[in-house]
């Protein structure tokens, strides 16, 4: 659950920072299914994500979309049609241990 978090942070801060002005709302959705979760980020910008890139060694920022891209099992974006953009990623959720 701890590398959910850290990609729901890490989306919702892009959302934010990237897509939202002042009085936007940026939608959180999280559930699962069979096993595998699934995160959603929707905010109201119509624009598709820019492709990860390596960040400088003195970069403060630009490892965000790298990082959700190796915690997840599946990484997406789903443009909205004039209501934004829906950003989703799915992980597989680890089995429970034996004995608990």
């Amino acid at each position: 659950m701890g590398e959910l978090m850290v990609m729901a942070s890490e989306l919702v801060t892009n959302a934010i920072v990237h897509a939202c002005a002042v009085g936007d709302v940026a939608t959180v959705r999280l559930w699962t299914c069979g096993g595998i979760w699934q995160l959603e980020v929707q905010d109201p910008l119509c624009r598709p994500l820019p492709e990860p890139t390596e960040a400088g060694a003195a970069a403060t920022g630009g490892r965000g979309l790298l990082l959700v891209r190796g915690l997840s099992d599946e990484f997406g974006v789903e443009l909205l049609r004039g209501r934004g953009k829906n950003v989703w990623v799915r992980k597989v959720a680890a089995p429970a241990m034996e004995g608990r």
